[in-house]
């Protein structure tokens, strides 16, 4: 089955395509115990029908049993635990991070060689041995994703 992310809710496909709930813009979702787990950009995480915040989400991060959504700051939300484990929004007004429509946001994160690698949309590339410890490591660009295979990381970017 695929889950479908769309701006007029989320849908579900195996044989048919067939929508499964929320009348709204949806950027990412899960499915975690049965239940539906959505990031939106204007309605914030929303875990079956209760919501866990109402920060703007931009992305959900599955790594091993832990879930992360990527929130508007940029922010790093604890899903499981219900707490914030990374804040860099003071650190994006002191280095200018700025993204045209929302504050700035880590757009992907990966395990690489015992750390944590984050790219961000207009912003820097974070490194850490935890996610509550990454850091700024000074390359900025508009960072999209993050592929780890084998021995490499591929990092895409808007510039190329």
């Amino acid at each position: 089955m695929y889950l479908i992310s769309t701006k007029k809710g989320l849908y579900t496909y195996d044989v048919k395509l067939m929508k499964v709930g929320y009348d709204f813009n949806i950027y990412d979702a899960l499915i975690l115990d049965s239940a539906y787990l959505v990031c939106s950009p204007q309605e914030g995480v929303i875990y079956g029908k209760e919501r866990i915040t109402d920060k703007e989400c931009w992305r959900l991060i599955k790594i091993d049993d832990e879930i992360y959504a990527s929130l508007a700051g940029p922010i790093i939300y604890d899903v499981k635990r219900r707490k914030v484990v990374l804040d860099l929004t003071e650190m994006a007004k002191e280095k200018g991070w700025s993204f045209f429509s929302s504050p700035p946001h880590i757009n992907d994160i990966a395990y690489f060689k015992g750390n944590f690698v984050a790219v961000m949309e207009e912003g820097s590339l974070l490194v850490g041995e935890e996610i509550e410890k990454m850091k700024d490591t000074g390359f900025q660009g508009d960072m999209h994703n993050v592929l780890v295979y084998n021995d490499f990381m591929l990092i895409a970017t808007a510039e190329g």
